[in-house]
């Protein structure tokens, strides 16, 4: 008969290991025989745990593995919905840049805005029909935040992409300000009673509004191209 005594601390598998390399055997040396059974029991063990801490250490390394995968497409996921983020922002300052409302406005309604922008009494005036939210206050506010992750765009996005989504965001910017000259200056064209300078700062309007839309649209074929493809490609 023999005794295997084998003294664990921790409950984990490098200490198994250790305790059994550390056992202490006790068997009869069955020399009458000429079966030296100590001598072998004692090469099985050592075999035993050789093999036992090889497996220890497979299944240690494929943990590290899977724990470094799992790291790996979390940050994926995390760059993922921050691009989804700074695009939801792009998009929505895109829209509202474009829009070509203001100049379609009836007269009285331009000059409000005219005056709520020179007339510090006008800054108090109640607006029933949204005109400083919608042509003023929403669109700075949206320029305002595009502005502020210009510097995370190419950190996050590839350089193909970063430099369209820049060129919009820019582009973007000098449409609203000719929006924006074109209400700072309307009483002065009304004044001049011509159609033509009101035409002028339109057909402007119109060409910055094209390469806008060129921008846009270049922008969107590059995030298909390059950003969006899928967490597996990436």
């Amino acid at each position: 008969m023999s005794d295997l005594v084998v003294h664990c601390t921790n409950s984990d598998l490098n200490s198994i290991a250790m305790a059994l390399q550390s056992a202490k055997i006790h068997l009869i040396d069955d020399t009458r025989h000429g079966r030296p059974w100590k001598e072998i029991f004692q090469g099985a063990v050592t075999l035993c745990v050789g093999l036992f801490a090889g497996w220890i250490a497979w299944q240690q390394k494929e943990i590290a593995k899977e724990n470094k995968e799992t790291t790996k497409q979390k940050l994926k996921l995390e760059i993922f919905e921050k691009r989804l983020e700074i695009v939801e922002i792009i998009e929505n300052s895109f829209l509202s840049q474009i829009d070509d409302g203001l100049f379609k406005l009836p007269t009285e309604q331009k000059e409000f805005l005219n005056k709520y922008i020179h007339n510090k009494e006008y800054k108090n005036l109640k607006n029933e029909n949204n005109l400083i939210k919608i042509y003023l206050e929403e669109p700075q506010s949206l320029i305002r935040n595009t502005t502020k992750m210009e510097s995370k765009i190419p950190f996050l996005f590839s350089e193909k992409t970063s430099d369209k989504a820049l060129n919009l965001i820019k582009s973007g910017r000098k449409l609203f300000n000719n929006k924006l000259n074109f209400i700072d200056k309307y009483e002065s064209l009304i004044q001049k009673k011509t159609s033509f300078t009101i035409f002028k700062y339109k057909k402007e309007f119109d060409k910055l509004r094209q390469e806008v839309l060129e921008n846009h649209k270049l922008l969107q074929e590059s995030l298909r191209e390059n950003e969006f493809k899928g967490l597996s490609d990436w």
